[in-house]
């Protein structure tokens, strides 16, 4: 056995599983680390302490875990879906990657609204969400085609063979064909 499809046949290519898999754990990622970073200053004792104080992206754009783990499952259910299964996953994976990046558009809007300097990951954090979206359209657009046997299966010279099966079957069906007199 070589591994290699039959000829014709088309192979659903791994880059939208890989895709939607790494899009979801980095969005998950990059929303739980700090989106606003900013210093607060402190007296104590007569003393000024500066104290970094961050807002996380689970503070700002809660559902976007939500969206990053639907993306990573979707991945793996890529994996095992063929044909129309595998593209309602790909809608659904599109629809969940949009979302996500709504969501992350918004949080990003939150967060520039707060004291502090942006970080990168609520651009990381989009760009996961972007990867969701590329495999829901991979997904969507070039589904699996049917399991099919390989050549190596085909009898030659079967033809003769299916017509004496016809045949018997014809004639043990009860008379559903006209008898000749």
């Amino acid at each position: 056995m070589t591994g290699e499809p039959a000829a014709g046949r088309r192979t659903f290519p791994p880059v939208a599983v890989g895709l939607a898999v790494v899009g979801g754990l980095v969005l998950v990622g990059a929303t739980s680390g700090n989106w606003v970073m900013a210093e607060s200053v402190r007296d104590v004792g007569g003393v000024e302490l500066v104290a970094p104080q961050g807002t996380t992206g689970l503070e700002v754009a809660p559902q976007a875990v939500a969206a990053g783990v639907l993306g990573a499952l979707g991945g793996l259910a890529l994996a095992v879906a063929r044909g129309r299964g595998r593209r309602l996953i790909g809608v659904l994976l599109l629809v969940a990657g949009a979302s996500a990046c709504v969501v992350v558009g918004v949080g990003v809007t939150r967060s520039l609204a707060e004291p502090g300097r942006l970080t990168p990951a609520p651009w990381i954090a989009l760009g996961g969400a972007g990867m969701v979206v590329a495999a829901g359209v991979v997904a969507w657009r070039r589904p699996s085609p049917p399991p099919a046997l390989g050549d190596r299966y085909t009898v030659e010279g079967d033809e003769a063979a299916d017509d004496e099966w016809r045949l018997a079957s014809d004639e043990g069906s009860g008379g559903s064909t006209p008898q000749e007199p």
